[in-house]
């Protein structure tokens, strides 16, 4: 199962205290967890590739060739 980024925020904000105790400005929102996510990848030097039409060959020649 695929969450999006705001049912992400909700079990976040749900799992910490109740809405009525905490201040707006205390609580994440879409874009905070975007950029969180961001900085995330970008720490861990995560590069991300457009495939290319020797990478769909290659998939489907593992896929039709495999054992």
């Amino acid at each position: 199962m695929v969450l999006s980024l705001s049912e992400c925020v909700n079990c976040i904000d749900s799992m910490q205290t109740s809405e009525q105790t905490r201040p707006a400005h205390d609580r994440f929102t879409v874009a905070m967890f975007a950029s969180l996510e961001k900085h995330m990848l970008l720490l861990l030097k995560f590069k991300t590739n457009v495939p290319t039409a020797l990478d769909f060959c290659l998939f489907f020649a593992h896929r039709a060739f495999a054992e």
